[in-house]
């Protein structure tokens, strides 16, 4: 299975604006790349740039709430952002996977990535689990279960993580048992409790210190026994000024961060293909006695659920 991951701008809140270029750019990279591709990845925040710690606090709820849009797996009922997808996806015969978009799920809302399938059918989604306090304090709900999706007609298993997921151990230990082949998070900056500050880049635009993140998807990859795909992104605060940026970085379990294939500020409009085989990217097996403390630890903590677990 092949997956093109695109790493490009975004500008802050314009949904319209961020679909046409997005849609552009699918088209001239899919049109440029010689070999079939199975799945397009698209950057952090796809659609309109992440919310909270961007805007004031005061406005955070009410942009939540004008940003929010339906999710509905069984129905089918989705807002324009995964309609674009949807589109996308249909048109080149892809999978699309994009996200964080702002779910509303009746009173709740959540941070959600979703793949959309090649037939245009919502494959799956996963709302985020680990949330920063701003998160909870604007009124986002946690997740519940593990992002874990079945591509290639179920030969390949992804797992998904978003932000401060990435330092939540019992997320990628239910993504191990349940075998995933690779695991796809998205990442901008904000002010981690667990993974860093803020920090300022050649005066341009704000990041986030990697070498503190580096050193959790190394730990995560190595753990696991897979590779794993932090997809960043550039956001546009207007005039055509990047206000923000988070790399994109490729991890392999076994040589570490891939160097030469990360992307920054400097990178606009990349992208890089991965190949993924069932035979050759297959999660470590987890001893009997670490799978029934983890068991035990996930039941008690209030941020999962045991269904973490299930169908294991």
């Amino acid at each position: 299975m092949k997956i093109a991951v695109l790493h490009t701008k975004i500008k802050m809140g314009a949904k319209r604006t961020n679909a046409r270029r997005l849609g552009i750019l699918i088209d001239r990279i899919l049109s440029s790349i010689n070999s079939t591709i199975d799945m397009v990845v698209l950057p952090s925040y796809p659609f309109t740039g992440p919310i909270v710690g961007y805007y004031s606090p005061s406005k955070v709820p009410s942009k939540l709430r004008e940003f929010a849009e339906k999710i509905a797996v069984r129905s089918g009922t989705v807002g324009p952002t995964v309609g674009y997808m949807i589109k996308w996806s249909r048109e080149y015969g892809v999978y699309i996977a994009g996200g964080p978009i702002v779910e509303r799920a009746g009173p709740r809302l959540y941070l959600t990535s979703v793949i959309i399938a090649p037939d245009g059918s919502i494959a799956g989604k996963y709302r985020k689990v680990n949330l920063t306090r701003e998160e909870i304090e604007a009124g986002i709900s946690y997740g519940r279960e593990p992002g874990i999706f079945n591509a290639d007609g179920g030969r390949i298993k992804i797992g998904v993580f978003i932000d401060e997921d990435l330092a939540l151990p019992e997320l990628f230990r239910a993504m191990q048992l349940h075998k995933v082949n690779i695991i796809i998070g998205k990442m901008m900056p904000y002010n981690s409790e667990h993974l860093g500050k803020i920090v300022e880049y050649r005066e341009r635009a704000i990041t986030m210190e990697t070498s503190m993140i580096s050193t959790f998807l190394v730990a995560r990859a190595r753990e696991i026994g897979v590779p794993i795909i932090l997809v960043g992104g550039i956001l546009d605060g207007g005039n055509s000024n990047s206000i923000a940026f988070m790399s994109t970085i490729p991890v392999d379990p076994d040589e570490g961060i891939i160097e030469s294939n990360i992307y920054g500020l400097d990178e606009e409009d990349a992208h890089m293909v991965v190949e993924i085989s069932r035979e050759h990217s297959i999660s470590k097996p987890i001893p009997e006695a670490a799978l029934r403390f983890f068991k035990n630890m996930i039941c008690k903590t209030k941020r999962s659920s045991p269904s973490f677990f299930a169908e294991i």
